[in-house]
């Protein structure tokens, strides 16, 4: 999976080449389930990695966890990965940019902008779902 990315992105990167090993490193061992989202541009890449509401990227509730220059909760964190797509598309047409997903299958495809943030916003949605349904259960010696 991480190879066949490079392939895809490495013609369109021309600066900021570590952006592709960085990508390889943070797709090393990822499960094949899990799905994400690479654009493509002259200056690097943005990998997005949609992951489940378990996993442990995202603090527990009422905790917080490194994001770029400070800590944030888990909201802001899924926040943050949508944030990026949003601002890669509103560039699309001042930069050309090469979207890629994998849908959780383990194939990198060419996507458009529009289905890819789609996605990410579904998925931002099933998380706040599942975080919410996470709060209303009874915690022990309740």
């Amino acid at each position: 999976m991480a190879e066949q990315l490079h392939r895809l992105c490495d013609p369109w990167v021309e600066h900021y080449r570590g952006d592709l090993e960085h990508d390889r490193n943070d797709l090393a061992g990822l499960p094949e389930e899990v799905p994400f989202i690479v654009v493509a541009r002259t200056h690097g890449t943005d990998l997005v990695i949609l992951r489940p509401a378990s996993d442990p990227h995202f603090p527990p509730p009422g905790e917080t966890a490194p994001l770029c220059f400070g800590r944030a909760g888990r909201e802001k964190i899924a926040d943050a990965v949508l944030a990026v797509l949003e601002h890669n598309q509103r560039e699309h047409r001042a930069t050309p940019r090469r979207w890629f997903a994998s849908r959780g299958k383990g194939v990198v495809r060419r996507t458009e902008p529009e289905a890819a943030l789609k996605e990410a916003r579904a998925w931002r949605e099933g998380l706040q779902r599942e975080w919410d349904r996470e709060r209303k259960r009874p915690h022990r010696g309740s």
